[in-house]
């Protein structure tokens, strides 16, 4: 405090000036003020106001000491009325420079700590927003809460600030990503925020500010294409009216082996339909691009192909369809199916399968199927392990085979092999071994058999017939 007289400046607790002898003056009692409800203190904040405000009375002290001093020259005793208003004006100052910084919010921006990255292939792209851990730590920091001290405490090596705040304050903060999928070299991308910033600021004390941005999409790698239909084959068997339609992939690589195909329509084709083929019907075409270009960097030109169905053949309508040309795909499934049915041991061995010719049985106005009597001659040798001998044996033998047909290639195809004959010849070998064969020891007597039958066929069924085989029925 001064001296009223004299401005000399008085020491706490004395009570006369040193100067002039003056009482000192009584010191005045400021109104008391409504207290603040308490509030977590930043220390750091407390201190730097407590230095503000003893900066703020030392210029109030130096300013009324300079005032006394220009009074006592001009002869008066008393400071002007005009030293005190400065004075309570820049005591009035400093405590509310303390109050503001020490109650003020800090602020983070989360713009600051954002990254956007743009992955995947041109057309394909996507874009991803990472928000920097140092964000939650940061925010952390600046932040005061009740009990925050008592939560420092529960931190370990695995589980910090950066932990605490976003595991408190995440959901509060989220963004929007328009577009996100599907980008392309020069799109525009915009992250929009949606942050509680008012409930943030009123628990944390701190005001997270954000500001949506616009980035452009760039350096995506080209996207290759791959045509998912080079890699398979269509085939087609079977009759007109009852066609089948196969799909074999036909390529090595993955990217045709790691899915599959399938078709509109498989069975019971007639020459000209179209059928359309899928390549990976489990997937979306959008599900499927997204994993061809991660996985192989290609992206199929398409999903689906229309094929037309053709070569189907007909149903055998003469025997003069029938040659050994057109018939070579059956004759080698019938030559298996003797060798089969003949089971023969380590003293036998298939020596020849001949083809001799053919009987063709069907409804007269072909309004049915057909069956076709195919007749083979048949060699084998024998041998005996234990004397060294050798032998051979010829017989006859023939097979049925069921709604044989031929395409406009000339190619013989059929529904099913039905079987040999049941009938058996035995044959005694020099060297006194016996073997058993399904068939006739002649191939005169093989010929009355089928013929016996197909008389019988024709009697009580109304079958025609015509044959490659002996003198035309």
């Amino acid at each position: 405090m001064f001296c009223v007289k004299c401005g000399k400046e008085i020491m706490p607790g004395a009570k006369f000036c040193t100067g002039c002898g003056a009482p000192a003056p009584e010191a005045e009692q400021p109104a008391p003020q409504p207290q603040p409800i308490p509030q977590q203190v930043d220390v750091k904040a407390a201190k730097k106001a407590a230095k503000e405000a003893k900066k703020a009375e030392k210029r109030a002290a130096k300013a009324a000491k300079k005032a006394a001093k220009a009074n006592n020259e001009d002869g008066s005793k008393k400071p002007p009325i005009f030293v005190w208003i400065i004075i309570a004006v820049l005591v009035v100052a400093a405590a509310v420079a303390a109050v503001f910084v020490l109650h003020r919010s800090k602020t983070i921006n989360v713009n600051d700590y954002m990254t956007v990255e743009f992955t995947g292939y041109d057309s394909m792209g996507k874009a991803t927003v990472t928000i920097d851990e140092s964000f939650w730590e940061d925010l952390y920091n600046k932040s005061r809460f009740e009990d925050k001290s008592k939560v420092k405490k529960s931190f370990t090596s695995h589980y910090g600030p950066a932990d605490y705040m976003e595991e408190a304050v995440g959901k509060k903060i989220s963004y929007d990503v328009d577009p996100e999928k599907k980008l392309s070299n020069g799109d525009e991308v915009t992250v929009s925020w949606k942050i509680k910033a008012d409930s943030i600021e009123k628990k944390y004390g701190v005001k997270v500010e954000y500001e949506d941005t616009s980035y452009t999409v760039e350096k995506l790698e080209e996207l290759k294409e791959f045509d998912p239909f080079d890699g398979i084959e269509i085939s087609y068997t079977g009759i007109e009216g009852d066609g089948k339609a196969s799909i074999k992939v036909v390529k090595e690589d993955a990217v045709y082996n790691d899915f599959s195909y399938s078709s509109s329509q498989s069975y019971y084709l007639s020459e000209g339909d179209i059928i359309t083929v899928t390549y990976a019907p489990s997937y979306s075409e959008d599900e499927l691009a997204e994993m061809c270009a991660e996985k192989y960097g290609m992206v199929p030109t398409a999903v689906t192909k229309d094929y037309k169905v053709e070569g189907l053949g007909h149903l055998l309508k003469d025997s003069t369809e029938i040659t050994e040309e057109s018939m070579s795909s059956v004759i080698e499934d019938c030559e298996k199916k003797i060798t089969d049915v003949s089971r023969l041991s380590s003293m036998e061995e298939m020596q020849s399968i001949k083809y001799l010719g053919s009987y063709l049985l069907q409804e007269a106005d072909y309004s049915e199927g057909n069956e076709v009597i195919a007749v083979f001659e048949c060699s084998v040798m024998l041998s005996d392990s234990d004397s060294l001998d050798t032998d051979s044996f010829t017989f006859y033998t023939y097979v049925e085979i069921n709604n044989v047909s031929i395409n406009e290639k000339g190619e013989c195809g059929y529904e099913k092999i039905l079987g040999t004959t049941t009938t058996t010849v035995q044959y005694e070998t020099k060297f006194d071994k016996k073997f058993n064969y399904y068939g006739y020891e002649k191939e005169a007597d093989c010929k009355a058999e089928i013929e016996e039958a197909i008389d019988w066929y024709v009697k009580y069924y109304g079958l025609v017939t015509s044959n490659t085989f002996g003198e035309a029925l």
